[in-house]
């Protein structure tokens, strides 16, 4: 983070990446690139119905052990709902 936060011109880590964040956003958008799982064209009601699978896949999958932030359990079902409609995390 510290290495983000001197690309952004920022003494503050967390101020960097939310800085490197909100510039990498409109460029994906002007490229094309879809910023939520709803643009992929995913329903809404199976995705939500999905999430208690998602969940435990997430738990299960050891890049998550790797994660710069730790995830609680009871984050997962709002990270997830957070990434579908394209949310920038603010928990």
């Amino acid at each position: 983070l510290a290495r983000i936060a001197k690309l952004t011109d920022s003494e503050d880590e967390q101020e960097g990446g939310r800085a490197l964040v909100a510039g990498i956003r409109p460029l994906a958008k002007e490229i094309g690139q879809p910023l939520s799982i709803a643009e992929l064209g995913i329903d809404r009601q199976e995705f939500t119905d999905a999430i208690e699978t998602l969940d435990e896949y997430a738990l299960s999958d050891t890049s998550i052990v790797c994660c710069p932030r730790s995830v609680e359990m009871e984050d997962l079902p709002k990270l997830f709902m957070y990434a579908y409609e394209g949310k920038s995390i603010d928990f």
